[in-house]
């Protein structure tokens, strides 16, 4: 289970889930001083989606004996955080119309880790389908 890449991925994935509650969503700025910083987990919908991102793609781990229901996790888990993603951005740039001009808001690094969740869990999709392909190519020798 654990020596397949999609199984280190997924895990990598469901880290970052985790993670992403702690880390910084956004920075509001005024003359080079940080006033305050936003996270992932002061926000309900953020934290909830996060939390729920992380634990599907911690149970895809552990569907590798059924292959083709791990690669519809994967890809559900990728879709989610999509949806993750472009929900971080909107309400960084909801922030950002709020302001006072006085103060600004830069993006935080926390902002990239449901980009880095989508990309683990495309690739553990991809190394799924490569596995499921390999069996298949099997099967049709035993015949």
């Amino acid at each position: 289970m654990i020596q397949r890449k999609q199984s280190v991925f997924l895990l990598i994935a469901t880290l970052l889930g985790i993670g992403l509650l702690w880390m910084p969503l956004a920075n509001v700025i005024e003359d080079a001083s940080i006033l305050l910083t936003e996270h992932f987990k002061d926000l309900r919908s953020l934290a909830v989606l996060s939390g729920v991102v992380a634990a599907f793609s911690f149970f895809a781990v552990f569907l590798f004996q059924n292959r083709k229901r791990q690669m519809r996790f994967a890809a559900f888990v990728s879709f989610l955080s999509l949806i993750l993603q472009f929900d971080a951005i909107y309400q960084v740039e909801t922030w950002r119309k709020q302001l006072p001009e006085t103060q600004s808001l830069s993006y935080g690094f926390g902002i990239a880790f449901p980009f880095l969740m989508l990309l683990f869990t495309a690739l553990a999709f991809f190394y799924i389908k490569k596995d499921e392909a390999l069996v298949q190519s099997m099967d049709r020798f035993r015949d």
